[in-house]
């Protein structure tokens, strides 16, 4: 997929803000364009509108499984929306572990699809997920070229991740 444009929205729970900032830091450092609703809405947004807004235009998009993503409504909306896309073929839907759960604690529809286990090695766990998106570390390109709209990113300075796998039950 190399010189593809490459655009990731990432569904969480705010309660996992740390671990998104720092995945999202090093998915932009990649050359990735990141939607992480904190900094693609701003004061007055519609927030509705562009969180559509950004599930529409991207070609991936990350839902991080956490205790407290599993219990929020705004997350379960948007893996529907996410799992309508990908039905269609206009996105492809990565589950990533983030945090203790239960096979049994993983949204139904989303326990057949192999996910990217974060809960530790987070470079080489990356590393995986940039693979995954077709991307290769020493591949740079600008960030923000997938025609969305933006606020300034700032970029992590580490970039971490490898192992797949499924929970225990």
């Amino acid at each position: 997929m190399d010189g593809a444009c490459h655009s990731v929205f990432i569904s969480h729970s705010s309660d996992d803000n740390t671990f998104v900032d720092r995945l999202a830091g090093s998915l932009r450092a990649a050359g990735i364009f990141v939607w992480v609703d904190e900094t693609a809405i701003g004061a007055g947004d519609d927030i509705i509108s562009r969180i559509e807004d950004g599930l529409g235009k991207a070609t991936d998009v990350v839902i991080v499984l956490s205790p407290q993503s599993i219990k929020s409504s705004w997350v379960k909306e948007e893996i529907h929306a996410a799992q309508w896309r990908a039905i269609r073929g206009k996105a492809r839907l990565i589950p990533l572990l983030c945090g203790y759960l239960r096979t049994a604690d993983i949204p139904l529809l989303l326990q057949s699809r192999l996910y990217v286990d974060f809960r530790t090695r987070f470079h080489l766990l990356l590393v995986s997920l940039l693979a995954v998106l077709g991307i290769s570390m020493d591949v740079a390109r600008p960030v923000g070229f997938c025609g969305f709209e933006g606020r300034p990113r700032r970029a992590l300075r580490q970039v971490d991740l490898t192992r797949r796998g499924r929970p225990d039950s």
